[in-house]
């Protein structure tokens, strides 16, 4: 009888130990939920800085346009930048037969898209014998004072014909193309604008005026613009059209807007490294590729002012077959290389006598047909198909996992599948133990992960190609 009284004394003991220690645990795991909880009361909210920013509208405007951008923003629309875009069109650039067409003829500014134009003037000069690809240009005072992107010149530095343009297409250097302006006329300036329009109109651009040999705007911040600035550049998708068509024909163009990195040598005799702004050029995930794993798109120039949204013209090639896309006034980079990449594609499959590697997106005509100026292409569907290799793999994998297993070796299946899942029960029991049963929620609750990614609209600096 005393044995057992010891027993169940040293049982009750052993239960006191037990429960002490659990409410010790319990409460040391409360005290560092209330910490957490007042950690986080005690932390000040992130607020989001919004910047409020008026631009100057060009002579007979309607208005100034104001956008308001924040982290999380999208930019306001106005006449010249807007969703999904102001103008879009896509052609053959042999014969000019148009694919997709829609709001074309609507002006818009093509920002650093103007550089084509310089460059076409300084190709034309060098056939023509003028200077050579090797000639050095000199820097202006006038010339050092544009503003980013650009080489970084100093007044009486110089580069050759070859690197400057190198910069203009990849780095989309803007003081380069007063250089290489200046250094085609003598150093008239204005005297190479006249030359832009007037070039322009034997081309058939009569919806394009250019003010500039690089596409900025009319003033910087400060309003320290020379007097031969006098408005934007502007044009509209189809003239932008009949520029990268003539621009096309001469394949030394190539050598530069097919560059992904380049690197020349700047002013001051030092290395200078660029990355092509193409992105549908350059990154993996948005290239289109032939059936031999090669990109089909080299060239041609991209364009971005806080004005006028983000713009492209964009060229590709199969099978001797070329195609020019132009969007124009995109409200982001984002949307205008998603669009712009929609319709080469569809542009490739209807004028290449085979079909791409990369399937068109579910929504493209095909046979030339032109879609209704309301029903923008579903650039999202263009970009699922880089996804599709991926699904197919998981879709053999699943088939290869629902065989059944030999008969060697199906018991030990079932049997570690009950363990499994046995294990999985008493997981899932001893934390609705702790959840339920304690009601200590703040000690196992996880932090939130803010996941949204800044607005897409691009840099708020003017310039940027």
């Amino acid at each position: 009888m005393d044995m057992k009284w010891i027993r169940l004394v040293g049982l009750a003991a052993m239960a006191a130990v037990c429960a002490t220690a659990c409410g010790e645990t319990e409460r040391g795991s409360l005290r560092q939920g209330a910490r957490k909880v007042s950690t986080q009361k005690a932390a000040p909210a992130k607020k989001q800085a919004v910047k409020r920013k008026v631009q100057k509208a060009p002579k007979g405007s309607p208005r100034a346009v104001t956008q308001q951008t924040s982290q999380n923003s999208t930019p306001v629309q106005s006449q010249f930048r807007r969703a999904p875009y102001v103008g879009a069109i896509a052609a053959d650039a042999d014969t000019g037969r148009v694919v997709f067409s829609d709001n074309a003829d609507r002006r818009a500014y093509p920002a650093s898209v103007t550089k084509l134009m310089t460059a076409l003037l300084v190709l034309e000069d060098i056939e023509k014998g003028r200077y050579k690809l090797t000639d050095r240009a000199t820097a202006s005072v006038r010339a050092t004072h544009e503003q980013p992107s650009g080489v970084g010149f100093k007044p009486g530095q110089s580069m050759t014909i070859d690197d400057l343009l190198m910069a203009l297409m990849v780095r989309s250097a803007n003081d380069a193309a007063v250089v290489l302006a200046e250094n085609s006329t003598g150093g008239d300036l204005p005297a190479f604008i006249a030359r832009m329009n007037a070039r322009a109109a034997e081309l058939g651009m009569s919806s394009t005026k250019y003010d500039s040999p690089n596409g900025l705007p009319p003033y910087d911040a400060k309003r320290r613009r020379k007097n031969w600035r006098t408005g934007y550049d502007y044009s509209t998708a189809a003239d932008v059209l009949k520029l990268s068509r003539e621009v096309v024909k001469h394949r030394q163009i190539f050598k530069y807007t097919s560059t992904k990195i380049a690197t020349v040598t700047d002013g001051a005799g030092q290395p200078l490294r660029s990355v092509n702004h193409n992105n549908i050029l350059v990154k993996d995930k948005q290239k289109i590729l032939n059936a031999k794993g090669e990109s089909e798109v080299d060239g041609l120039k991209t364009g971005y002012i806080d004005a006028g949204g983000s713009s492209i013209s964009l060229t590709g090639s199969r099978d001797g077959h070329r195609a020019i896309v132009v969007v124009l006034g995109s409200i982001n980079t984002k949307e205008r290389d998603a669009n712009a990449r929609s319709l080469m594609i569809r542009a490739l499959d209807a004028i290449a006598a085979k079909p791409a590697a990369t399937p068109p997106p579910a929504t493209a005509q095909t046979g030339g047909e032109t879609p209704a100026a309301d029903a923008p292409p579903a650039a999202d569907a263009a970009q699922a198909v880089s996804d599709a290799p991926a699904a197919d793999e998981a879709a053999t994998a699943a088939e290869k996992s629902a065989e059944p297993g030999k008969a060697s070796g199906g018991g030990w299946s079932t049997g570690l599948l009950l363990i499994a899942l046995a294990g999985a029960v008493g997981t899932a029991a001893f934390f609705a133990w702790r959840w339920l049963g304690k009601g200590d929620r703040e000690a196992w609750s996880f932090e939130d992960i803010d996941t949204e990614a800044p607005s897409a609209g691009g840099s708020s600096a003017d310039g940027v190609g």
